[in-house]
């Protein structure tokens, strides 16, 4: 039975995997083969993935909601900690991206 693969291809050894398309075939082996000549003949190859798409997983349109950004939790977010010192010290606030010099310079 024929399958789709999607295929994945890597140009160079410090590039990442890149998707450049499809192929249906009856195995991987055959998925690879088939992605060979498609996508790799003319250009300059370093690997190609073939990945059968019934092993591949998404999230759904309905869990996006799960990756945007919640401004209800200000707690989350790196200005609260800053106006949460404020008051604490006669110094001033360090704020999140100040913490990296101070590392640095000890």
């Amino acid at each position: 039975m024929v399958e789709p693969y999607e295929v994945f291809l890597q140009r160079k050894r410090e590039d990442r995997a890149v998707h450049v398309g499809s192929v249906e075939a009856y195995s991987s082996e055959n998925a690879l083969e088939t992605a060979k000549e498609i996508y790799a003949r003319r250009d300059i190859c370093f690997r190609i993935v073939v990945v059968p798409r019934s092993c591949m997983r998404a999230t759904s349109s309905e869990e996006a909601v799960l990756f945007q950004l919640s401004f209800a939790k200000q707690y989350r977010r790196p200005a609260f900690f800053s106006k949460r010192m404020q008051g604490m010290s006669d110094e001033p606030p360090i704020l999140v991206d100040e913490w990296r010099s101070i590392d640095e310079t000890t």
